[in-house]
């Protein structure tokens, strides 16, 4: 295995001191025996035990814990996983549980022993940094004691994640598929003093979608893994584990719908928007935010909150004024008065990032006196996505970044993309507001190609450029939008949550280490094919999302090459699970093939293939969501029919 610069992820640095990433190991060699550090189970025996301060076996009702605060939600979530999970790959490893004690006094502590949480903090394993989220920890490992603590026991759920790390273990998707655990009847800790804190104070990755898109297994196995990578479980999108992380995104259609009466007794509330046929109506989803009954709607909209709540008034708050999902805005004499009159060169409609920029900043002003600490935002995407002509943001603002106008499948830094190059522009504007007068600023991005959740896409550089970049712009953090499509965007989704935690990480080392963990012997191809597809992808100049650009960046060489790396993975591998995992990463490509025969097919007006080639892409999708439902996206066949479905029966 080559060697790694020092930022490398801590998967590499288990696999540097020896640790095996094939789950099938069943011995331990010279360099594991002669390693320094505490032997916690030797030759399938037990010989430490675990010790925690607080009391043993709080398990709570699910139902009851969604109704708590969600860091308090999170700290039992915490503590529950440093009972359970340290013990589950333990015995995973070995065969092997250990006993866990609950105490406070050190003097209990009997080595040799892992001892957790604020316990560990007393015996000397206290963090060397501190954070406003309080998710810092440290381990110090020595003399037959491993202390792993922190500012928190969420922080020492961390610290426990990160030595399983270093002992080989890892998590490469949700799930029993995804887990990597080596199997030894020896486990040893290693000595070591590491103390480490977030990048982001914010790492909230989330899924889209109702129940009929996410069950709750797959909501379930996803916040663990979430967890397990030392991000913020998935329930925490919505706000609640930092303050700024705003709540609310499209809020305008909401209102619409909660004061459906108020808008039908008087639709000048409404955004007055042009039809096909070229007049003018009043409608929603949108509203007319200039109109003093919509600021007096938001301003008690915004009590009310408090209100039911039970937040105190001087409570940090950050709450979104977004306007509704899609277009529709208002055209409006008033509106084209207030506005900069500005058309968008991408969206090539009216600009309304200034009339946000107003609303925001008249509801500040009127509240501000009796809510001194809250913020109000709105997504900076769409039709208000720029930086504004016309107002200067109060400091209260926050400006939640979503790329979804520009180029779906290169990076801010990439040159010769022009979308790109637009929308850096915009952030250096708004990161100099920051910096001048404190506006928060997050990203809110997608882990996935929109609109078309099937074919071959990867986010490794775009991830590997941007959110170092955000970091450098002094962001908060992410909570990016999730699709569920593991065969497809594994090892980018992986790249993301250890970006959040450690921005300093280079996207080929994170690549590489997961396709150790991933693929095994079949590594090395597996690693091959990620990479030509980033360079096919990065290569093409096309801005065009959806399934129209497909065509434009693969082709039958591409094919037949990733074919050959596939089978020369499936061959090398010994690993049943990580053959597995080979089997099902292979989709996509397969997708890839269907898709192109099925392009030709309409291309050259052979409507009955066509329609049957559509067919076979849905049999497709539907064989590996059986499998296992979180291999693909449930949005896929969703954006098929969306996009190709009429057309092809109207074709045919």
């Amino acid at each position: 295995m080559k060697k790694l610069k020092e930022c490398a992820i801590i998967a590499i640095s288990a696999a540097l001191i020896g640790c095996s990433t094939n789950t099938t190991a069943p011995t331990i060699n010279n360099r594991e025996k002669k390693m320094k550090g505490t032997v916690v189970i030797e030759k399938g025996k037990p010989l430490a035990t675990i010790y925690v301060s607080w009391k043993l076996g709080q398990k709570q009702d699910p139902r009851k814990i969604r109704h708590l605060p969600r860091p308090i939600r999170l700290l039992n979530q915490a503590r529950l996983k440093i009972e359970t999970d340290l013990n589950h790959h333990l015995k995973k490893m070995s065969g092997t549980e250990l006993k866990i004690i609950s105490t406070n006094d050190p003097a209990e502590v009997k080595a040799p022993a892992i001892v957790l949480g604020e316990l560990a903090v007393k015996m000397g394993a206290k963090s060397k940094q501190t954070t406003e989220t309080k998710e810092s920890f440290r381990i110090l490992s020595k003399n037959g004691l491993v202390l792993i603590g922190g500012e928190s026991d969420i922080a020492a759920m961390y610290g426990m994640y990160e030595m399983l790390e270093r002992i080989g273990c890892d998590w490469v998707m949700p799930g029993e598929m995804g887990e990597v655990i080596p199997e030894r009847e020896t486990v040893v800790l290693p000595d070591m003093d590491i103390s480490e804190s977030p990048s982001f104070l914010i790492r909230s990755p989330w899924y889209s979608g109702g129940v009929r898109i996410i069950t709750g297994k797959e909501r379930k196995e996803f916040a663990e893994w979430s967890m397990r990578h030392k991000n913020q479980p998935s329930y925490i999108h919505g706000g609640g584990f930092h303050p700024l992380q705003m709540m609310g995104g499209h809020v305008w259609g909401a209102l619409v719908k909660k004061f459906k009466a108020d808008f039908e007794k008087d639709p000048t509330m409404l955004a007055l928007v042009r039809q096909p046929d070229g007049t003018m109506k009043r409608q929603g989803p949108q509203v007319e935010t200039t109109h003093p009954k919509v600021i007096e709607m938001f301003e008690n909209y915004i009590k009310d909150m408090f209100k039911k709540k039970g937040w105190p008034k001087d409570k940090t708050v950050s709450l979104g004024v977004g306007p509704a999902d899609g277009a529709g805005f208002s055209e409006s004499p008033e509106s084209q008065a207030a506005g900069s009159g500005r058309v968008d060169p991408i969206m090539c409609g009216f600009d309304i990032t200034d009339l946000q920029i107003l609303l925001c900043n008249t509801l500040l002003e009127s509240l501000n006196k009796e809510y001194p600490n809250l913020y109000l935002g709105f997504y900076l995407y769409n039709l208000h996505h720029d930086y504004p002509m016309r107002y200067k943001p109060h400091p209260h603002v926050e400006i939640v970044i979503a790329d979804i106008s520009y180029s779906r499948f290169h990076s801010t830094l990439e040159p010769g993309i022009r979308s790109r190059k637009y929308y850096k522009t915009i952030l250096k504007q708004w990161e100099r507001l920051s910096k001048e007068q404190g506006n928060p600023m997050m990203f809110r991005g997608y882990n996935f190609n929109l609109a078309e959740c099937l074919l071959p896409f990867t986010k490794l550089k775009m991830w590997g450029d941007d959110i170092p970049m955000y970091k450098k712009m002094g962001c908060l953090g992410t909570y990016v939008e999730w699709n569920k499509n593991w065969s497809n965007t594994g090892p980018s989704d992986y790249l993301e949550v250890k970006l959040n935690w450690n921005t300093s990480l280079k996207w080929k080392d994170v690549l590489h280490a997961y396709c150790e963990k991933a693929f095994g012997e079949g590594a090395p191809f597996m690693e091959k094919y990620y990479l030509n597809l980033v360079k096919k992808q990065h290569a093409s100049k096309n801005d065009i999302g959806s399934y129209h650009g497909f065509h434009l960046m693969y082709d039958d060489e591409f094919i037949r090459k990733s074919d050959d790396l596939f089978e020369q993975a499936l061959a090398a591998v010994k690993s049943p699970r990580a053959k597995k995992l080979i089997t099902c990463y292979r989709e996509p490509l397969e997708m890839l093939k269907i898709y192109f025969a099925y392009r030709k097919a309409f291309t050259s007006y052979d409507f009955k293939q066509a329609k049957k080639l559509y067919d076979d892409m849905l049999a497709l999708w539907s064989k590996y969501y059986k499998i296992n439902s979180n291999l693909v996206s449930k949005s896929g066949p969703v954006y098929l029919k969306r996009f190709q479905e009429k057309f092809i029966k109207q074709g045919l």
